[in-house]
């Protein structure tokens, strides 16, 4: 298990992942997905570290997507599938419609990274060939890590 550390940690967070491990805590799955990302920029496989990426931000907003359809009565049932279908282009468009989404405060930019990363996931799941630089790996990379709170 790798764990990405950008500062020390403090006995109390220490404490707290021992306490986690005996729990037998799993995290969620968009922080397994960028650790992920992050071993794979490591080792030089830009292309898994780009699919692992988008998997983390996906996974991320959908979750939040979800989290806010709780609130809806259960009366809105044909409502709530529809936007349970949605895809992950759906949500940012509509991102400011989506409370927990709408809180992460993305600016235009943030949002136009993630559609070209979700472009790239697509085109390199289709087998298509796509351009792949660690420039733009790292600054995706750290945009999803200062949205998910990594």
């Amino acid at each position: 298990m790798s764990i990405y550390i950008h500062d020390s940690l403090s006995i109390e967070e220490w404490t707290g992942i021992q306490e986690c491990l005996q729990r037998n805590e799993q995290p969620p799955l968009w922080i397994d997905a960028y650790n992920d990302a992050r071993r794979r920029e490591e080792v030089g496989d830009m292309r898994g570290a780009f699919l692992e990426a988008a998997i983390s931000m996906e996974s991320f907003l959908k979750k939040k997507l979800l989290d806010s359809l709780e609130s809806l009565p259960p009366s809105e049932v044909a409502v709530r599938k529809n936007i349970e279908r949605w895809h992950i282009s759906d949500v940012l468009k509509n991102h400011r419609k989506i409370g927990p989404v709408n809180d992460l405060s993305m600016s235009e930019d943030v949002l136009d990274l993630l559609k070209k990363t979700f472009d790239k996931r697509n085109a390199i799941m289709h087998g298509k060939s796509v351009d792949l630089d660690e420039e733009t790996l790292r600054t995706v990379l750290a945009t999803i890590r200062d949205i998910i709170k990594v």
